[in-house]
């Protein structure tokens, strides 16, 4: 058994490492070997790295790439099962290590991603996203990685940097996982490790998935990828402090994931630092969900904003007192009936409230 395919939590990358002059020479030896023994049995050559440069041992895979049998496409796009992952990590000796050797792993890149699907194209939820107001520390940047498919990519700024679209330590991003995956393997069909569950069979449409392979077309499929892409202790701590309730934390450390493993509670803690970080980030207004019927005179108004491209702070800095106060009123009545608004809602129920419709 694996995972869902949407809307459950995937760990799409894991880097750590520790300071090689922590091992004695026998036991590294041993070490190393039986990682790349036990990494090369479940993952292709392209899906893991070892390395032991700069006085460091690190590791770094995608855990989603987990091969169960050779017929399944090489895909990352379902999370292997908790316990799967675990002995995963036994096998590769990280619980039977000295505590102080096991302690001393840290993480220094993860990604924390989940697949959405939407009911219109990806391509209008990344435009609605990139056009609305985030908090400050976070930029915008759109990315066209080739002639099909865009990203949004809401990025926390490096302090030094002349250009402003230069990503950061943390960044959100949001593409259309279908349009990379005919990209960058040229693929129509996909060979699942085993068949999808009754939840998401119900979501996808007739005809997309067939359960006797089993097998999942992506013809007119839209998922949606919104992924948290962290790199580096400072931005890597939030995740220690959230797991650890406190704000004292340096680092993250392997060891704090791993006894959450070994407890059956990583995902489980995962997704809800997600939700929260996405909560907190993206999806901070309420959703305005009531049913809107404007007036002769708003459905004019409405046009006019849109056919303009007037915004509404613009709009509104034409006005003072009670005037304004009205129009605020209207303005606010046509974001609820605005189409970009549902697409919010439909994102918010999904990623927020966890709901699958």
């Amino acid at each position: 058994m694996v995972g869902k395919l949407f809307n459950d939590l995937l760990i799409d990358k894991l880097r750590f490492y520790i300071n090689d002059t922590d091992f004695d020479i026998n036991n590294r030896a041993a070490f190393l070997t039986n990682i790349e023994k036990v990494m090369s049995s479940h993952y292709p050559d392209n899906a893991y790295r070892l390395n032991t440069s700069r006085q460091r041992i690190s590791l770094e895979f995608t855990p989603t790439r987990y091969r169960t049998n050779e017929g399944q496409t090489d895909t990352n796009l379902i999370m292997l099962e908790e316990q799967t992952l675990f002995e995963l990590f036994e096998n590769l000796g990280f619980y039977d290590l000295p505590e102080n050797i096991y302690n001393s792993f840290i993480i220094s890149k993860i990604h924390l991603t989940k697949n959405f699907y939407t009911q219109g194209t990806v391509p209008r939820y990344i435009e609605m996203l990139k056009k609305r107001k985030y908090r400050a520390g976070i930029n915008p940047i759109q990315n066209t990685s080739n002639s099909t498919n865009t990203s949004l990519i809401l990025s926390t700024l490096k302090k030094d940097s002349t250009n402003k679209n230069i990503v950061g330590d943390k960044v959100i991003l949001f593409y259309d996982k279908v349009q990379e995956l005919r990209d960058k393997a040229s693929l129509n069909d996909i060979f699942l490790p085993s068949p999808l569950s009754p939840i998401d069979r119900d979501i996808l449409p007739i005809g997309a998935y067939h359960n006797s392979q089993p097998y999942l077309s992506l013809q007119n499929l839209h998922i949606l990828r919104c992924e948290l892409q962290y790199a580096y202790s400072k931005k890597l701590k939030n995740i220690s402090d959230f797991i650890s309730n406190t704000t004292n934390s340096h680092d993250l450390r392997l060891a704090t994931l791993l006894d959450l493993l070994q407890e059956e509670n990583l995902y489980n803690t995962l997704e809800r630092f997600y939700t929260n970080e996405l909560r907190n980030r993206v999806f901070f207004n309420e959703p305005i969900t009531q049913e809107v019927h404007l007036s002769k005179h708003e459905k004019l108004l409405a046009e006019l904003i849109k056919v303009n491209k007037i915004s509404a702070t613009r709009l509104l800095g034409m006005y003072k007192g009670s005037q304004k106060n009205s129009l605020s009123r209207v303005l606010k009545k046509l974001q609820m009936t605005d189409s970009s608004n549902k697409l919010y809602v439909e994102l918010y129920r999904k990623v927020i409230e966890g709901r699958n419709s």
